[in-house]
């Protein structure tokens, strides 16, 4: 009979895949991509209706591929609004909550199309 290797504790719930550490217990999701990495985010400062911070964060590769944006430009003036807030928002959720359907993965497509992101590719259909 093999042995099984002992997980400990501290390693549950956490793995590398394709560059990204994707970490259930200590990472913090996309609003994009809904998945939990410890990448670095930007957290949106909007300030809603009942008074409270809008709590949606993005990781670089969905702001940049998604609304051609970077981490540091989105932090340059020490307030950014999230995409769902502007009411841009590609994600699934907030276009199915618009009565419009999923886009899948347009990245490539649009940067094969020349844009420089999603969101200015679908401006254009």
């Amino acid at each position: 009979m093999k042995s099984c290797r002992k997980i400990s504790r501290n390693h549950l719930g956490r793995r590398i895949y394709g560059g990204r550490i994707y970490d259930s217990e200590h990472g913090t999701t996309c609003h994009q991509c809904r998945q939990k990495t410890i990448e670095e985010k930007v957290q949106c400062t909007n300030i809603l209706e009942d008074g409270s911070l809008c709590k949606v964060m993005m990781d670089e590769r969905c702001l940049l591929g998604r609304y051609g944006q970077t981490l540091q430009d989105a932090r340059e003036s020490g307030e950014w609004n999230c995409p769902k807030c502007r009411d841009v928002c590609n994600c699934s959720f907030c276009r199915k909550k618009k009565g419009l359907s999923a886009t899948g993965i347009l990245k490539h497509i649009a940067i094969k199309a020349g844009y420089n992101s999603v969101m200015e590719y679908l401006g254009d259909s």
